[in-house]
């Protein structure tokens, strides 16, 4: 899900927020492993977290209809960078978001 600068600077993060500095290189991949292994539902709550604090700021959206009660699908708000295109499922936008928030980190970082 993660390219380029930010898959470096998440790893770092997550190395950090789980206590794992004091562990060996081995275990950090392992940990890493176990970490992108999980479903991209369990991972979007960290890298949400990791995205927060470094300033790109992801709100995921329901498009709905008031008039006729109907859902039309999902989108995402990311540090005011509103995605205009409807998604069907939330997995979608959600997929989506992680892919932008990406590219807008790294376009900052560069």
């Amino acid at each position: 899900m993660l390219e380029g600068k930010s898959k470096k600077d998440f790893r770092d993060y997550y190395i950090q927020t789980e206590g794992l500095q004091t562990k060996t290189i081995e275990s950090q991949r392992l940990e890493l492993l176990l970490f992108y292994a999980m479903s991209e539902s369990k991972q979007y709550g960290v890298l949400v977290d990791w995205f927060d604090s470094v300033g790109v700021d992801i709100e995921l959206l329901i498009d709905y209809n008031i008039h006729t009660n109907i859902l039309k699908g999902f989108f995402y708000d990311i540090s005011e960078n509103n995605c205009s295109k409807t998604f069907k499922t939330r997995p979608q936008a959600r997929q989506q978001a992680i892919k932008k928030a990406n590219q807008i980190y790294n376009e900052r970082t560069t």
